[in-house]
């Protein structure tokens, strides 16, 4: 069985930077562009007010996945947590800050048909962060692993209640900050044939 990963699920935005060559660098909610002055909970601001940070990880990514950014757009994809953003929970206690939990190479394509035959795919991301920045990478901190049969999910839907019911009654990120309070899940993640699956319990 294909062993999956899970990663602390943090009660926050999804936000997203961005960047290819023609285009230079924005920022992104779930669904829309956004930015400094039509903001998402002040992420277009973090995200543009730290661009030299940024531009250093869309290199790393760059090099070493050999991306020509001039054909291809890369997106650095995170949940934005913290401060003031979701209420009652352990990492409202941290100012906010950006967990990346992916990366995605999107190729300029011209029709559909090209798309089909080059389409985005995600690249690894576990070296990515910068830490006084505070850009954090979200499996720098507590994670877990278990061998799911897909074809049973209840043979471990216990075990995935159990670990859930944990992560909700003491945040393992806010803990790794010196805080405690109460976490939001976890998102596991595993791939199979070339495919990442991802799932939120």
């Amino acid at each position: 069985f294909p062993v999956t990963i899970g990663a602390v699920k943090l009660h926050g935005t999804n936000a997203s930077a961005s960047f290819n060559a023609p285009s230079g660098m924005w920022a992104q909610s779930r669904e829309n562009i956004i930015t400094p002055e039509k903001d998402n909970a002040g992420f277009a601001w973090f995200a543009h007010s730290h661009d030299a940070e940024f531009m250093r990880l869309f290199h790393d990514v760059a090099v070493n996945n050999d991306i020509d950014t001039h054909k291809n757009t890369i997106t650095i994809y995170g949940e934005w947590a913290g401060g003031n953003i979701q209420k009652g929970v352990g990492i409202c206690n941290l100012p906010k800050s950006f967990f990346i939990f992916g990366v995605k190479i999107t190729p300029h394509t011209g029709t559909e048909e090209e798309l089909k035959e080059n389409p985005a795919y995600w690249v690894d991301y576990s070296d990515l962060s910068n830490n006084q920045a505070r850009i954090y990478n979200i499996d720098d901190f507590e994670t877990y692993s278990i061998e799911i049969n897909f074809n049973s999910p209840e043979t471990v839907q216990n075990k995935l209640g159990e670990l859930t019911l944990a992560v909700e009654a003491e945040c393992p990120v806010a803990k790794a900050f010196g805080f405690s309070g109460i976490g939001e899940g976890i998102v596991w993640s595993c791939e199979v044939d070339g495919v990442v699956h991802r799932f939120k319990v």
